[in-house]
């Protein structure tokens, strides 16, 4: 009696699923896009309703007919998930409609005209922000250049204030020089004056 039932339920499962996948099928070339979709839903609760059926006598049937039955429940449950998939996906796009506003041609066109003015700004500001960093790239390294000729010239200045310092203290001693070498021959002169006098005396009291 149970395999009997079982067969019942299934061929009216498998009626309800092909009435389902027709209206699916027309759906989209349908003017009652409205009262399609709820012969979708009503189609498929009726099925769902006879799966559940088939579920029972499935469970109530002998672990032979049981082995024999199951390829074809799990057939059903896959055909049943499809199905829910369908309608979902019909549903979802009638919500997505409705938030979407419908553009005639000339909003659409205008749309895509910002679009594409929109993608040619970004593509020129991105060409822009490439160029500002490549400069500032170039800048950074001229101030790098910059900063190393600073140190060399600082470093050459402070050479140079060593060498000045040296110049005036070899001028100092070389004045020192000279001085000492003028004072040796001022003594020098003095010396050979008191001898020339000293000369001229020894003369003239011989005489």
């Amino acid at each position: 009696m149970s395999q009997v039932i079982f067969q019942q339920n299934e061929i009216a499962y498998l009626r309800l699923i092909d009435e389902f996948n027709t209206a699916y099928q027309q759906y989209s070339l349908t003017q009652s896009k409205v009262g399609t979709l709820e012969k979708l839903k009503s189609k498929l609760q009726q099925a769902e309703q006879k799966l559940k059926f088939m579920q029972i006598e499935f469970k109530s049937c002998e672990s032979t007919l049981k082995a024999e039955l199951t390829p074809k429940m799990k057939q059903h449950q896959m055909s049943y998930v499809n199905s829910q998939q369908k309608l979902k996906s019909i549903e979802q796009s009638k919500i997505q409609e409705q938030i979407q506003p419908s553009f005639d041609l000339d909003t659409r066109k205008r749309i895509e005209n910002n679009t594409n003015q929109l993608e040619s700004q970004t593509n020129q500001l991105e060409n822009y922000n490439k160029t500002l960093t490549n400069t500032v790239e170039l800048q950074d390294g001229i101030m790098g250049d910059l900063k190393k000729q600073k140190e060399k010239l600082l470093a050459a200045h402070e050479d140079t204030n060593v060498i000045r310092s040296d110049v005036k203290e070899t001028g100092r001693y070389v004045r020192l020089m000279s001085n000492r070498e003028l004072f040796s021959k001022m003594i020098k002169l003095g010396l050979i004056g008191v001898l020339a006098i000293g000369n001229i005396l020894l003369i003239y009291y011989k005489i």
